[in-house]
Order: C-alpha cells, then structure tokens, then sequence
C-alpha cells in the first residue's frame, strides 16, 4: 500500500470510532433534566392543575438526572406564599411528574 493509502485508511477508521464512541454514549450516557425547562413547566403545571392565580420564583436544583421513580423538589412562590413542590420522574425520557404545592 502507498503511503497516502495509510493516511486514508487511518482518517476512516479514526472516523469509526468517533461515531461508535458518540453512538455509546448516546445510549448509555445519563440524561439529565434542563433546569430553565422544568421550571417553566413547574409553573404551568401548578397553574393550570392546581388553580394557582400567580407562580413566581420556581427555582429548581441544575443536572437532574433522568431516573424514573426519582424525586427532586422546588421552591416556588404561589399566590404570593412560599411553597415547595416535588417533582417526579415517571420514565426515562424525562417525563414528570408534578405535586401538589406544599
């Protein structure tokens, strides 16, 4: 084989396994939950499940990670009281799941 051949044959293997390695951890990477996302969503959900007239100030904790069954919770401000809500995750693609404000 002629040296360019070399060259050649190294940047396609060397392309290979940078796509296995991004495929891999794709798959077996942990999600994690996108903290200015579900603070909006806390906020909705509370006003639009739980008749909330006013939420502010929802501060969730960053880099939840995706686990159905786990818990973390918020604080918020609701009608103008603090409050905390616990947020729940009901499957690996990051649903949840949101309770009643306490």
């Amino acid at each position: 084989m002629k040296p360019w051949m070399w060259v050649g044959v190294g940047l396609v293997a060397g392309f290979v396994i940078a796509v296995l390695v991004l495929l891999v951890a794709g798959v077996f990477g942990e999600k994690t939950l996108d903290q200015a996302a579900v603070q909006k969503g806390v906020e909705e959900i509370v006003i639009e499940s739980y008749g909330a007239r006013t939420v502010t100030g929802v501060s969730c904790p960053p880099e939840q990670k995706v686990i159905p069954g786990a818990w973390f919770e918020c604080d918020l401000t609701v009608d103008g009281r603090p409050r905390t809500v616990r947020v729940t995750f009901t499957d690996t693609d990051g649903t949840y799941e949101v309770a009643r404000p306490k």
